[in-house]
């Protein structure tokens, strides 16, 4: 599977999830940092995000170059924007307000706009603490584990076939900032399970040998944990070989940390899914 970076237009709807970071200003200028949700005040709630243009990967957790993106909500009186109320207000879902974002104290291009309220969306270019840990993830490049098997195609029925992950399965971190939000998240192998045509399962990590390759030039006494034993070729008539795939389902952990969240912690996984085609073989078919 490969990722690659999204170009994303100033207007698209962005998810602003629970743990994006949102700022209230009071109307006396003490600021509360929340995780999450809105607050009332006189004068409104701003929100405190970055911006999609500034959106760049990092050497390192941190934030980064950008600007702060506030946001605010007025109530609409009418139909045009000059018809909205003098002052920002908390929303409800549902109901129609008129958006306004900034940077600078400027007006971002775009806005104002009409939105019907949404909790979990900003409509426009602010970036969430979600999205940017999104924009590492997307950032990264797996290469395709390389599985092998020895034998390498022909398998016999009860002599055991090594398995193994070939090819990188360690990367670094990877890093993302815009503005005041950051993310970095980081994979951390965990396993590699083989799935036989029978319907078999071995899973394999890295303390059963799952990177080693049965050479013949290291002698019969090597072993591994990580291996399969044919006990029949399928339901073939007269000892015919079984022709299948072998699925090999590699998974990595994603551990990231973020501006919200500075301490490293478990977030998601990411897998790679290749097929192994082999055949498996009576050995009385071979001597007849």
């Amino acid at each position: 599977m490969r990722f690659c970076v999204l170009v994303i237009a100033a207007l698209v709807a962005l998810s602003l999830p629970a743990g994006a970071q949102v700022l209230v200003e009071s109307g006396i200028g003490d600021p509360m940092i929340g995780e999450g949700g809105t607050g009332k005040t006189d004068d409104g709630f701003y929100v405190t995000a970055g911006h999609v243009f500034d959106r760049r990967l990092t050497d390192g957790p941190g934030a980064g170059p950008g600007r702060v993106v506030r946001c605010e909500y007025w109530e609409v009186h009418g139909s045009s924007f000059a018809e909205a109320s003098p002052y920002p207000v908390k929303p409800r879902p549902g109901q129609l307000y008129e958006l306004r974002c900034f940077a600078d104290d400027v007006l971002l291009p775009g806005y104002p706009t009409f939105v019907i309220h949404d909790p979990s969306v900003i409509t426009g270019p602010a970036v969430s603490t979600e999205e940017i840990a999104l924009f590492a993830y997307r950032s990264m490049v797996f290469e395709d584990p390389a599985p092998v098997t020895n034998p390498s195609t022909v398998q016999i029925v009860g002599i055991p076939t090594w398995l193994a992950v070939t090819g990188r399965l360690d990367y670094p971190s990877v890093s993302a900032a815009a503005g005041p939000v950051w993310a970095s998240v980081r994979p951390d192998l965990r396993d590699v399970v083989f799935t036989m045509p029978n319907g078999d399962t071995v899973r394999c990590d890295r303390t059963s040998d799952m990177t080693l390759v049965w050479s013949a030039a290291n002698g019969a006494t090597q072993t591994s944990d990580c291996s399969y034993t044919f006990l029949a070729n399928g339901d073939q008539p007269g000892f015919e070989p079984l022709r299948a795939d072998i699925i090999a389902v590699t998974t990595w952990d994603l551990y990231r940390q973020t501006n919200l969240q500075p301490v490293e912690h478990w977030w998601t996984i990411h897998r790679e899914t290749i097929a192994v085609p082999v055949i498996v073989r009576e050995l009385q078919a071979v001597i007849n």
